[in-house]
């Protein structure tokens, strides 16, 4: 059992995108490493330090803005699935998790969209930016379907990562394959903002 919050680590200057999940006792249970300028996105998880696939990510086309990311399991069943919601979605980051039955259950919404700008612009100042860019700090909030909060995801950043802190509401609705839905949303949700600017 991985305990909350999660801690998804994204080392900065590496050739490969690689991602590094810590539990809330700091332990390594997931790794990613994703290639770089993939037109149709394929992101495959593994248990940490071996070649063992424990989940995958799999767009539905080539990257689009309403392209559907579909999670799999090691024995090839679906999860459930995230999207992001179309035209919503140019000024404040919306995303839907959908179950394996394609039902929405999970609402995720960027807190304050003009932090994630300020950010972007930041960002790109040389050493003063990067310096500026580690106070600002992007979040979003992850909402069920009765309107209650279910979690947060914060970015965090240092020098040398950028880190993206899962926290899940302890009192929220049990849902099958919860966690590894959760988990998997915000590996695409960073990988797609940080692609987004």
């Amino acid at each position: 059992m991985n305990n909350y919050p999660i801690r998804l680590e994204f080392k900065i200057f590496s050739l490969h995108n690689k991602i590094n999940f810590f539990n809330s006792n700091g332990v390594v249970f997931l790794q990613s490493k994703q290639a770089l300028f993939k037109l149709k996105e394929n992101i495959k998880i593994f248990e940490p330090d071996t070649d063992n696939i424990k989940f995958e990510i799999q767009a539905d086309r080539v990257i689009d803005f309403s392209a559907a990311y579909n999670f799999i399991d090691a024995s090839g069943q679906v999860l459930g699935k995230i999207k992001r919601k179309g035209f919503a979605s140019i000024w404040r980051a919306t995303y839907v998790v959908f179950d394996k039955s394609d039902s929405p259950i999970l609402e995720i919404k960027e807190k304050k969209p003009w932090v994630k700008v300020l950010d972007g612009i930041l960002g790109e100042i040389p050493l003063i930016g990067m310096l500026l860019a580690m106070l600002i700090n992007p979040g979003y909030l992850i909402m069920d379907n009765n309107g209650k909060e279910f979690g947060k995801i914060l970015k965090k950043r240092s020098l040398f990562s950028k880190t993206f802190l899962l926290e899940k509401n302890p009192e929220s609705l049990e849902i099958l394959h919860i966690d590894e839905m959760l988990w998997l949303s915000t590996l695409m949700i960073s990988t797609l903002e940080r692609a987004r600017g």
